[in-house]
């Protein structure tokens, strides 16, 4: 099953140049994975269900960000189960698609592709937070087996620990309040995107230049440890090798105990 809906761009989803940030296409992509779950009957939520969705890794190809006021229609289907992770794919393409719902192939987007994207998901086990085989939870049936992006899955290059000592030195620490967080109490994919854009964005604009007139970079954003309320996070970057990352510490930590809770990169 595919699921597209169709939505003016709204104002409070864009940059000062009124496009579509980093954080809008986020925010776009998450709402088609919650409406196709639901309609799926998987979408599992900590508080309802012993098991639940976390966001892995989302992968993003931006060809054209699209403008305040643009009609788009965001098109998500599930494509496979690699190991322990469910695959998710998605495209933003300019103009109405004709009905909200079911819609019979992907390449029925008449309109300018605009985003590609693709996520890995895990299931994870509310009481312990331990990870479960998708396939117990997602029908075989739903999976299209599609896909444009080839989503890595193992280990990426990071700022190590001794690299990152001196970029924590010195830096802007930030709490994390109440309206950082969602349903779950910790902070949204979507919060993250925006805490990098906010703080390093030279690596975004990086990304939309090295794309204009070609094939645009996978922009890269991996999700490792959550993040709640009362802790501090700290943004630091390595802009030659186009990784940033943002630290997260409790109160009573110092800089060089900061765990990393999400990781944005050039692949």
């Amino acid at each position: 099953m595919i699921h597209h809906y169709s939505i003016t761009c709204p104002s409070y989803l864009c940059a000062p140049d009124d496009r579509v940030g980093l954080d809008g296409i986020a925010g776009l992509f998450q709402e088609a994975a919650w409406q196709h779950a639901r309609r799926l009957g998987v979408a599992f939520t900590e508080a309802e269900s012993p098991v639940f969705w976390a966001l892995h890794r989302l992968g993003l190809r931006i060809h054209r960000r699209p403008v305040w006021g643009e009609r788009i229609t965001i098109t998500t289907w599930p494509s496979r189960i690699e190991r322990l992770f469910a695959m998710r794919e998605y495209t933003i393409h300019s103009g109405n698609g004709e009905n909200d719902g079911d819609r019979p192939s992907r390449d029925d987007n008449s309109g300018e592709l605009l985003v590609e994207g693709s996520s890995s998901w895990l299931v994870l086990r509310t009481r312990d937070s331990r990870p479960e085989p998708p396939a117990r939870h997602f029908p075989e049936g739903d999976l299209q087996g599609e896909y444009a992006i080839e989503m890595p899955l193992g280990r990426l290059p990071t700022i190590g620990d001794d690299e990152a000592a001196p970029l924590l030195t010195g830096v802007r620490w930030h709490p994390v309040r109440p309206s950082d967080t969602d349903r779950n109490a910790h902070v949204n994919n979507t919060r993250y995107a925006q805490w990098f854009t906010d703080e390093v964005p030279e690596l975004f604009k990086r990304a939309l230049e090295n794309g204009a007139g070609s094939d645009p970079p996978l922009l890269l954003l991996s999700f490792t440890a959550e993040t709640r309320i009362g802790q501090e996070y700290a943004v630091i970057s390595h802009i030659t090798s186009s990784i940033a990352e943002i630290r997260v510490r409790d109160p009573d930590q110092t800089p060089g105990e900061a765990r990393c809770a999400c990781r944005l990169q050039l692949v």
